[in-house]
């Protein structure tokens, strides 16, 4: 276990091999996503930081389609797309 580089006061056991630093959950993504490393395919940090991303798009995407959500609900129309019958 080790220090976090950015929060002295935390213990961690997620540990950056490449640059050989401790992260805490907080501080917890890839210091460098677009260069090559080669601990990356066994890299907890690095799966973490993913998944966080993830998250972020989905949640994103689920905000989208809440704003274009359509109702089949007759009565939960706005009054100017009901159609009268006659």
């Amino acid at each position: 276990m080790g220090k976090c580089v950015n929060h002295e006061d935390r213990e961690t056991n997620f540990l950056c091999m490449k640059h050989e630093v401790y992260m805490c959950q907080e501080c917890l993504r890839c210091r460098d996503p677009e260069i090559y490393c080669k601990f990356r395919s066994s890299c907890p940090i690095w799966f973490m930081h993913k998944q966080k991303k993830r998250e972020e798009r989905e949640r994103k995407a689920e905000a989208v389609m809440e704003t274009y959500k359509i109702s089949s609900d007759p009565d939960n129309t706005p009054s100017n797309l009901r159609t009268r019958l006659p």
